[in-house]
C-alpha cells in the first residue's frame, strides 16, 4: 500500500471509493485511536444529527494533523443561487437534513469550529453549492 493510502483516514459518512493506490483507512468508532495525515469528512455536516457530528469532529480533531470537508453550502453571491435551488433535493434525499441549516452551511460549521480547524484552501464546486475545504487542526 502506498505512503499516501496509509495517510489517509475516511470518516464518511459518503465514504471514498477505493481507487488503485489509495484506500483510504475506515474510522468505526470513537473508542478506536487512529493516527493518519488527513481526516476526510465527506457530507458529515448534511448526514448527521448534533450529538454525532460533536463526536465525528472531535475525532477528525484528534486523529490528524490535517482535515478536508466536502459538503454542501448555502448561496453567498447571487450567481450561487441557481445551482443551489438544483442541489436541494440532493440535500433534502437522504431524510434528514443533518445540521446544515443551524449551522449555515459547511463555511458556518468551519466558522464555528474556528478554535479546532483553521481553513487553509477552500475549493467551490458545481457553481458554489458543494465546497471543499483543507484545514489544519490545531493543538487544543
Amino acid at each position: 500500500m502506498s505512503m499516501l493510502a496509509e495517510s489517509v483516514l475516511d470518516f464518511g459518512p459518503a465514504f471514498l471509493p477505493d481507487a488503485e493506490g489509495l484506500k483510504p483507512q475506515r474510522w468505526n468508532s470513537a473508542e478506536e485511536r487512529h493516527s493518519a495525515g488527513l481526516a476526510v469528512s465527506c457530507f458529515g455536516l448534511s448526514l448527521h444529527n448534533r450529538e454525532s457530528l460533536a463526536m465525528l469532529l472531535t475525532a477528525m480533531h484528534a486523529s490528524a494533523p490535517y482535515a478536508l470537508f466536502a459538503d454542501f453550502k448555502t448561496a453567498e453571491r447571487n450567481i450561487e443561487i441557481p445551482a443551489c435551488l438544483l442541489m436541494t433535493p440532493f440535500r433534502f434525499s437522504s431524510g434528514n437534513e443533518g445540521c446544515f441549516t443551524e449551522y449555515g452551511g459547511l463555511e458556518g460549521l468551519l466558522y464555528a469550529e474556528r478554535t479546532r480547524f483553521q481553513v487553509l484552501e477552500r475549493h467551490p464546486l458545481l457553481g458554489g453549492s458543494l465546497l471543499c475545504a483543507l484545514c489544519r487542526c490545531l493543538p487544543a
